[in-house]
């Protein structure tokens, strides 16, 4: 077999790598893809946090120090 041919061939089985590669991918997100979707609940059940905060007076409140901004080495 000549070079030009075992080229053609290579390119060609290249072709149909990545060609049922990115049919097997586009098959496996089509499956994957669903249409249920769940319904919000009906009486709404939200989060109020203005009543959060009014119910809980007197939490301990936390200090701490930021030392994200510090280097290693500027003292």
């Amino acid at each position: 077999m000549s070079r030009r041919k075992r080229e053609v061939l290579m390119r060609k089985f290249g072709f149909v790598v990545t060609a049922g590669l990115i049919a097997a991918a586009l098959g496996g997100w089509l499956s994957t893809a669903t249409t249920a979707r769940v319904a919000p609940p009906v009486n709404g059940g939200g989060i109020h946090p203005i009543q959060m905060m009014a119910s809980s007076p007197k939490l301990p409140a936390e200090h701490f120090i930021d030392y994200s901004l510090v280097y290693p080495g500027n003292y």
